[in-house]
C-alpha cells in the first residue's frame, strides 16, 4: 500500500524518469533516514554526488592540521573555483571558509538546474545552511 502511493508520487517528480537523476532523502531534512513523499526528492546525480561531500563539523578530510606551519588547511579540489589549499590559524576558521565555499556551491547548482529541478529543491538549495556543531 504504501509502496504504491509512494511510486506514484516519484512519478510526478520532475527527472524521475532521467538516468541522470536520483532519489535523495538527505537534502530536505538533515539527518533524515526515512523515505517518503514528505521527507523525499528527485534530483540530479551532479547534486547528489556534492551533497556527500559535504562537510561535518569535526569530521571532515577537507580539513587538515599541518604542524609545520602550525595552522588548519582546507583543500579545494580541482573542479571548484577556488582551487588549491588556504590556510587559516583556528579549525573554526577553515570550517567556516569551506562551509561559505560548499554552500555557495549548492546555490550555484540550484541556477545551473533551475527548471529541471522541482520548486522545492532550488529553494533549500538556495538556502542551504551546513550544520556546525
Amino acid at each position: 500500500k504504501h509502496y504504491v502511493k509512494f511510486k506514484a508520487w516519484f512519478e510526478q517528480q520532475v527527472g524521475w524518469d532521467s538516468p541522470n537523476y536520483q532519489l535523495d532523502k538527505d537534502l530536505l531534512y538533515f539527518g533524515n533516514d526515512v523515505y517518503s513523499p514528505n521527507t523525499c526528492c528527485v534530483i540530479p546525480q551532479k547534486i547528489n554526488l556534492h551533497l556527500t561531500t559535504l562537510p561535518v563539523y569535526g569530521c571532515t578530510r577537507s580539513i587538515e592540521y599541518k604542524k609545520k606551519f602550525k595552522q588548519y588547511c582546507v583543500s579545494m579540489p580541482k573542479s571548484y573555483k577556488t582551487e588549491g589549499s588556504l590556510m587559516f590559524n583556528t579549525y573554526k576558521e577553515a570550517f567556516k571558509a569551506l562551509k561559505t565555499h560548499k554552500e555557495l556551491e549548492l546555490r550555484e547548482f540550484a541556477k545551473e538546474f533551475e527548471g529541471e529541478i522541482s520548486a522545492v529543491v532550488y529553494e533549500k538549495l538556495m538556502n542551504y545552511n551546513i550544520h556546525t556543531e
